[in-house]
C-alpha cells in the first residue's frame, strides 16, 4: 500500500481552495454586468499575450459538444471567422481530436457529454504537457454559480452558458485567445505606404 505524504496532500488542498476562492470572487464581481448583458454567464479572461495573425494564418479550434446541430452551427460560425474547426461529441472522439496535429489554439468544451464529464476533461487538459496552455472556453447549459466556479477554478479561461448569441461567444473566444474584438485588426497590418502613388 502506498504511503500518503501529508505535506503534499495539505499543499494540494490549499491550492484547490485558493483556485476556488479566486474563481468565486471573479463570479461575484461579474454578476451585475452579466445580468445587464442579458446572459446568465459570460466570463472570459485572456490566457496569453495579445497576438496578431499573419496574412493567411489560420487558427484551429476543437469544439466538444454532443448536440450535432449546435456543434455544426458553431463550426460554421467559427469557420466564417477564419478558424479551422474539428468536432468531438464523445470520449473516443475527444481523445482522437486531442491527439491530432496541430495542437488546437482554442477548445470550446461542453460539460455534459454522453460518456464523459467536461470538468474532468478540463482537469486532464490542464495536466497534459502539450495541451495545458491551450485556452479553454466552457460552453454549457450548466449555469449554476457552483458550476461556473468549478469551471474557472479547474482552469477554464471562459465560461459561456447556453443558450448564447453568436456574437457573445465570439467576444469570449477573442478574449481568451488574446485577439482584438475587431476581426480586421487581428491581422498583421499591411505597409501603409504600399498603395501610395509612386513619384515619377
Amino acid at each position: 500500500m502506498a504511503e500518503i505524504d501529508p505535506f503534499a496532500a495539505q499543499f494540494q488542498t490549499s491550492v484547490n481552495k485558493l483556485a476556488m476562492s479566486g474563481a468565486e470572487a471573479e463570479v461575484n464581481s461579474s454578476a451585475l454586468s452579466l445580468k445587464r448583458s442579458g446572459y446568465y454567464v459570460g466570463i472570459a479572461r485572456k490566457r496569453g499575450p495579445a497576438q496578431t495573425l499573419a496574412p493567411g494564418e489560420v487558427l484551429t479550434a476543437v469544439v466538444v459538444d454532443d448536440e450535432p446541430m449546435l456543434a455544426k452551427f458553431i463550426q460554421s460560425y467559427l469557420s466564417f471567422e477564419g478558424f479551422e474547426v474539428r468536432l468531438a461529441g464523445n470520449r473516443a472522439e475527444v481523445i482522437a481530436e486531442f491527439r491530432k496535429s496541430p495542437v488546437p489554439d482554442l477548445i470550446l468544451l461542453d460539460v455534459v457529454l454522453p460518456d464523459a464529464d467536461g470538468f474532468d476533461i478540463l482537469l486532464r487538459l490542464r495536466q497534459h504537457p502539450a495541451l495545458k496552455n491551450v485556452p479553454v472556453n466552457m460552453l454549457t447549459g450548466k449555469a449554476t454559480r457552483e458550476s461556473v466556479i468549478k469551471g474557472l477554478a479547474g482552469g477554464a479561461d471562459g465560461y459561456v452558458t447556453k443558450p448564447f448569441e453568436a456574437d457573445a461567444l465570439m467576444r469570449a473566444v477573442r478574449t481568451v485567445i488574446g485577439l482584438p474584438q475587431d476581426p480586421a485588426s487581428s491581422r498583421t497590418p499591411k505597409d501603409p505606404w504600399s498603395h501610395r502613388d509612386k513619384k515619377p
